[in-house]
Parts: C-alpha cells; sequence; structure tokens
C-alpha cells in the first residue's frame, strides 16, 4: 500500500473519527464524483452514509465508506487533493465514534420504546 495512502487512512481512523460531518462529506464525495465523470473510469466513488441511511448506518460502515472513499481518490489520481481536503478540516468539523454511540444507543432507545408502546396498545384492544 502506498505510504500517503496508509498515511491519510490512518489519519480519518486516529482520535476515534469516524466521518467529515455530513455537508463536508458530501463536499468530499463531490471532489470523487468530479473526477469520475472527467474519467469515465470504472464504478462511481461510494455515497456518503448521510440523509435516509444516516441512522440506520453503524459507526465501522460510515468509517468503511470514507475509507474506500480515500482509496478511490488513491485509484484515480487524487489522493492529494483529498488528503489536502480531509486533513484541514478541523477537529470540530469530523463526528467521532463516541457521538455515534450515542447517536446508535438513542435510536436504539427509541425503537425499544416504540415497540413497547405498541405492546401496550395491542394489549388495551
Amino acid at each position: 500500500m502506498d505510504e500517503k495512502l496508509r498515511s491519510l487512512l490512518e489519519y480519518v481512523k486516529a482520535d476515534e473519527r469516524v466521518y467529515p460531518m455530513p455537508t463536508l462529506w458530501t463536499a468530499f464525495w463531490q471532489i470523487l464524483i468530479k473526477r469520475h465523470k472527467e474519467t469515465g473510469e470504472g464504478e462511481e466513488p461510494a455515497t456518503p452514509l448521510i440523509l435516509p441511511v444516516w441512522s440506520s448506518s453503524t459507526a465501522e460502515q460510515k468509517r468503511e465508506v470514507l475509507a474506500s472513499q480515500i482509496k478511490y481518490a488513491s485509484d484515480h489520481g487524487i489522493l492529494d487533493e483529498a488528503d489536502r481536503f480531509l486533513r484541514r478540516l478541523s477537529a470540530n468539523r469530523w463526528v467521532y465514534g463516541e457521538d455515534c454511540d450515542m447517536w446508535e444507543k438513542w435510536q436504539k432507545r427509541k425503537l425499544e420504546d416504540e415497540l413497547t408502546k405498541r405492546e401496550r396498545q395491542r394489549r388495551f384492544l
């Protein structure tokens, strides 16, 4: 594996980073899409796990998508641009593991509450 690629993959996982804030992740993805349109080579880069799939995807799945996007940048000659974009993001522009864990726990509690509510309604009918 190329040293620059390895270094960037390590960087984005350091300090429990998971992915850039959704608007910035989209901006990063647009850089990749632009390159795909210029070259027309291979498959499009993976879409960020935001909007409707954000709440149903795990932190690990989000990390995997970001890593695949970085590998896409490497394979398509824009790793330097990807590296600059991601390393220039300040700490508050990233979502961290703890934030994802809290969201996932909240989602799980919400689902459990909804199931409990439905069960209560069934008992009273």
